[in-house]
This record gives structure tokens, C-alpha cells and sequence, in this order.
């Protein structure tokens, strides 16, 4: 089936590199503030996804995980060229403090290819001390040449989006009982009614281990949004005895929208967890409480491995129910 009808949109890169520009967030800007006061008005008040400059060679990245926070963190981001998405080998991150220039850290980045042919982002998990401005320096090797381009971002007290330890907010979401049709559950093109049949608010007291999806098929037109809804069937579709999975639609009013973002209003449940940007995933724990999650798309390779990992804890005495 065609990517476009299954309720994603791959976006033209020169499309949206004319739309974006580079971006960096000052420290002070959203320092303190709630999560719930990011979702104002229908629309959310941070930039996402943050693009750092054209290099000389015409290489660029994009960070899909712009909700950093002290200590351990998902690094997410794609590289792309004149000509699209650069898909190859590992990338090398450096980590810098903006005020002193002196790299802290270096890491390895692999490239996590999605669900179909030429795109992937390159991931790796790594560690802040300090809060306030930094800056990545990202190389990697591309048709038989070094490249190198940068990025400059936040890095806060502590995350805007729920964080690992965290307690699942207990918010209800939408179940096919709560609709007269399927349609109102997702702008997209899959709409399985076993991603729609238990509320957040059970799930999350279960006892079982949660994977809830939050993003909206038919608008995810950004570089680093990928279709989370079908890896999410997927996974469902072999896992589901082990635990349940969930797709909240992040607009309350899909049905009536047919495109037109202007008449979109966020769902309650969206906006109860605070969320600031449109595609997050979070796997959680039995006890009702974030084990792993997931800014902008998650490949079938990071789920699996973080549910994996949660249903060994469950062998070991985690306080899960036998299922």
C-alpha cells in the first residue's frame, strides 16, 4: 500500500527546508513553566522540530527529542542532503557546553532505519549534567566523504513531557465506546479497533505494561514523524497477551477536519500529559509508571527492545500481573 494512503505523508525535502529555519531555544524562554501551560490556544508553543544550519557541503540535521532534561536522555535526529534523507552507517556526536566550547562527551549514533526503504534516524542515549544552552557536532561519513554539521539546543531542569519514573497521568482516552464511529478516533488511514478498545485510565492501572502512541497520521509532515500507528499494529499484533497498546489521537475532532488544521482542537488527553511536540511514545511500566518514551517517531527495533526489557523485569518480581 502506498505510504501517502496509509495516513502518512512524506514530506519534499526542498519543501520543507523552505519552511524551516535554524533554531536554538534561549535558556530563560520556557524556564519553569508547567507543562500544561505549553498547550494554549490550540497550538503549542515550542518549535519542533528544531533544524540546526546548512553546512558548506549542504548537509543538515534535524533533533526530534528538543524535550531534554538533566541527566539520561533519547538523542534523536535525522541528516538529510540536497538531494534527501542520509542513510548510512553511524554517526559520531559531540557534546559541547555553548559557553565554553570544550566537549564533554562523545558518542556513537547509529542510523535506525524505519518501516520502509531510504529513511532512518540516528540514535543515541546520553547524559547532561547541566542545564541551559549546548551544542551537538555531528560527523559522519557520506558516499566516501567526512561531513559535519551542528545543532544547538535546551537543556532544561527537568523535561516538559512526563520522564522515566514518572507516574502515567491517569487521563481517559478515547475508546470505540466513547464514538459512534471509527473515523472520530484517528485523522489516519489505519484505523484497527484493537488500538481504540481500553481507556488509558485502565490500561495504566492494569497491572500490565502500556505502549501509548500519541500522534495524528494524516498531519505528520515533518522530517522526524514516521508512521508510529502502523508500528504500533505491528507490534499488537504479536504482543498483545504481554501488553496493551494504545493510539491517542492527538485531535479531538478528527473526523471533521478533512485537512484543514484550522478547525483542529487538541483532545483532552493530549493535553492532560502536557505534550510539546505532535508524535510522542511511551512505554509503561505495570506499576503505572514511564518506563521509556519516545519523542518524534520510534522505530520497531527501540519499542521492542524497551518492552522486551520491561517484561524480563516482569520474571524478576516487578509487580506485574501474570497475564
Amino acid at each position: 500500500m502506498n505510504r501517502a494512503l496509509n495516513g502518512f505523508l512524506i514530506p519534499s525535502i526542498a519543501l520543507m527546508l523552505s519552511v524551516f529555519t535554524s533554531c536554538s531555544y534561549p535558556e530563560t524562554e520556557f524556564a519553569g513553566q508547567k507543562s500544561e501551560d505549553l498547550v494554549q490556544n490550540n497550538e503549542l508553543s515550542l518549535p519542533y522540530p528544531l533544524i540546526g544550519p546548512l553546512s558548506q557541503n549542504g548537509y543538515q540535521a534535524i533533533l526530534a527529542t528538543t524535550d531534554l532534561g538533566l541527566g539520561e536522555n533519547r538523542f534523536a535526529f535525522v541528516l538529510i542532503s540536497k538531494e534527501g534523507f542520509v542513510n548510512s552507517g553511524t554517526a559520531s556526536l559531540g557534546l559541547y557546553r555553548a559557553e565554553t566550547q570544550i566537549s564533554e562527551q562523545r558518542y556513537e549514533a547509529p542510523l535506525l532505519n524505519w518501516i520502509f526503504p531510504r529513511r532512518g534516524s540516528y540514535v543515541s542515549y546520553v547524559e547532561f549534567a547541566q542545564k541551559g544552552e549546548w551544542k551537538a557536532v555531528i560527523d559522519f561519513l557520506h558516499e566516501g566523504n567526512e561531513q559535519r554539521v551542528e545543532l544547538s539546543f535546551l537543556v532544561r531542569e527537568n523535561t516538559i513531557a512526563p520522564n522515566i519514573g514518572d507516574p502515567a497521568p491517569k487521563a481517559p482516552s478515547k475508546t470505540l465506546s466513547d464514538v459512534k464511529n471509527i473515523q472520530d478516533l484517528s485523522t489516519g488511514i489505519i484505523r484497527e479497533p484493537a488500538l481504540y478498545r481500553h481507556s488509558l485510565a485502565e490500561t495504566v492501572n492494569s497491572g500490565r505494561p502500556t505502549v501509548v502512541a500519541f500522534t495524528s497520521p494524516a498531519f505528520c509532515k515533518n522530517e522526524v514523524c514516521g508512521p508510529q500507528v502502523e508500528v504500533l499494529l505491528r507490534m499488537h499484533e504479536e504482543l498483545n497477551q504481554q501488553a496493551y497498546f494504545i493510539h491517542v489521537e492527538v485531535y479531538d475532532n478528527p473526523d471533521e477536519l478533512q485537512g484543514d488544521l484550522d478547525l483542529a482542537r487538541f483532545s483532552g488527553t493530549f493535553q492532560e500529559w502536557g505534550l510539546p511536540s505532535l508524535q510522542w511514545t511511551f512505554v509503561i511500566d505495570c506499576e503505572g509508571k514511564i518506563a521509556n518514551r519516545f519523542e518524534g517517531f520510534a522505530t520497531s527495533v527501540e519499542l521492542r527492545s524497551a518492552l522486551m526489557k520491561l517484561m524480563q523485569n516482569i520474571g524478576t518480581g516487578q509487580h506485574c500481573r501474570t497475564v
